[in-house]
């Protein structure tokens, strides 16, 4: 990357708080809906279709919303989405975009392949959604190998059965959110990089040891009802805690059994499933300057996301 681009990429920089937002607006609305400006939806996403590049670039209006963009959104078949990346590159746009979302409805084939994303070198954000459409698709390879090193902020949703280690790679990455929505998801949370700031886990079969997170992580959410590891190594600085539970239709014969009297002493807010509302007494005896939450619908992963937001100063 050259020096200018590296000063492109800094300047852009968000903070974490930013980023959760900006997942925020995509994880709980449609992102199809046209805004004020030709192909841009309602977030500022350019709606890119590689099959509609010459109308692009013909129409004055929407050529000059293209070239300046530095937000994508992808809503297309895997194939469909590749070529719409490879096209991205081969226009040079790829060097401009921040922000991409990508959104596959369909996985049309079994030879499904991430290196384009390391093209994306300016990339801060990255947001793939599978739609679901993986229930289809049990072979997802692994979509850590190949991010850019400019990336700050990822997030896996609906794809129920990825189930990839994090790469060696992400070690030395920039990475201060990962949030990871996938049923099937239960690997080591081995290769976490040092500016992790934001973990987000949401799995219905996730059952790990939580021993070895970053040391700067200020924001756990565990929504994942098999867990059943101790959580009395989580690194000082831990800010803000949410979990165990979630509607993933999956049932555990006993709820989550360990105490959290153990938790960092840092910790400012906790938000528990109503299971645990049990502890919450215990629990404002021992913090006392700590807020004490507890959800009761499973599905309120947008009010735990809200809270998260609101914990951020």
């Amino acid at each position: 990357m050259t020096s200018a681009n590296t000063f492109l990429s800094q300047s852009h920089s968000l903070a974490t708080r930013e980023y959760i937002q900006e997942f925020h607006k995509l994880d709980f609305n449609y992102r199809s809906y046209l805004g004020q400006e030709l192909m841009l939806n309602e977030f500022g996403y350019f709606m890119f279709d590689v099959g509609k590049i010459d109308t692009y670039t013909s129409t004055l209006h929407i050529a000059n919303n293209l070239y300046k963009a530095d937000k994508i959104y992808l809503n297309r078949t895997y194939s469909s989405v590749y070529d719409a990346l490879e096209n991205l590159i081969e226009n040079g746009l790829h060097l401009q975009i921040k922000m991409l979302d990508i959104q596959i409805i369909y996985w049309d084939t079994m030879q499904i392949s991430w290196d384009l994303l390391a093209r994306f070198t300016n990339l801060k954000l990255l947001y793939i959604d599978g739609s679901n459409a993986s229930r289809y698709n049990k072979s997802i390879p692994d979509i850590t190998a190949h991010l850019p090193p400019s990336l700050e902020a990822l997030s896996i949703v609906n794809m129920p059965y990825y189930n990839e280690p994090f790469s060696p790679q992400i070690k030395t990455s920039n990475l201060k959110i990962i949030k990871l929505m996938a049923l099937k998801y239960n690997q080591e949370l081995s290769n976490l990089p040092p500016t992790l700031e934001t973990l987000i886990i949401e799995s219905g079969s996730f059952n790990q040891p939580m021993y070895n997170l970053p040391s700067g992580l200020k924001h756990l959410v565990l929504l994942c009802p098999l867990f059943s590891q101790p959580l009395d190594t989580l690194p000082h600085g831990l800010e803000y805690f949410a979990g165990l539970h979630f509607n993933c239709f999956v049932y555990p014969e006993n709820t989550y059994k360990l105490e959290l009297v153990n938790l960092p002493s840092s910790i400012k807010t906790i938000v528990l499933d109503k299971f645990l509302s049990k502890q919450k007494d215990i629990l404002k005896q021992i913090y006392k300057e700590s807020k004490i939450i507890c959800y009761e619908d499973f599905d309120n992963f947008e009010f735990i996301i809200e809270t998260l937001l609101d914990s951020i100063v």
